[in-house]
């Protein structure tokens, strides 16, 4: 009996980022969060392929999307599609209010390099502002997990989101940050 991946590959993922939001509906969510800080608001959302992060400011939004590349979403709006790689930077200025700087990047392991920083991950993930185990359906085999952590202060919000992928022995994260222009 094959055993189901807990997640896509991470080659088949893409950041795509938009000066607008994007309708819930149009994306996986497994799991969501929403946080006002002073002028911004954020919604953050995990799912199996990924991560959805919309921040609001000053009635204008940003979204940030790590999904996969497959996953239909509108072109108007869209800033930036790019498919993920370790050591891609991108800066954009978005909706006339943000700045938004990020960085992508992944490891790899060897199996038990990969099982001693899931287990690193798994820590961190008790301490994240919004965190998800996804089971591949198999007992022996570790489950992906995704977590988001964020800071905020009155002209910016730091991000990071992280997802681990057992299949690929991989982690990726990304660290983003929205700056008020």
């Amino acid at each position: 009996m094959p055993i189901t991946p807990a997640r896509p590959d991470l080659s088949t993922l893409s950041l795509r980022v938009f000066d607008r939001a994007i309708h819930p509906e149009l994306y996986p969510c497994a799991v969501t969060a929403r946080i006002q800080s002073g002028d911004f608001r954020c919604v953050l959302s995990l799912g199996e392929a990924g991560h959805v992060i919309l921040v609001t400011l000053a009635g204008e939004s940003a979204c940030e999307t790590l999904l996969e590349s497959s996953i239909a979403l509108p072109q108007r709006g869209l800033q930036l599609k790019t498919p993920f790689a370790s050591g891609h930077e991108a800066s954009l200025d978005l909706a006339g209010v943000f700045r938004w700087q990020t960085r992508l990047e992944f490891e790899t392991f060897d199996t038990d390099g990969y099982i001693a920083a899931h287990e690193r991950w798994e820590a961190d993930a008790r301490r994240a502002c919004l965190s998800r185990a996804f089971e591949c359906g198999h007992r022996l085999k570790l489950p992906a997990l995704s977590g988001l952590s964020l800071d905020l202060s009155h002209d910016a919000v730091l991000l990071q989101a992280w997802h681990t992928f057992p299949d690929n022995r991989a982690i990726c994260r990304i660290h983003s940050r929205y700056e008020r222009l």
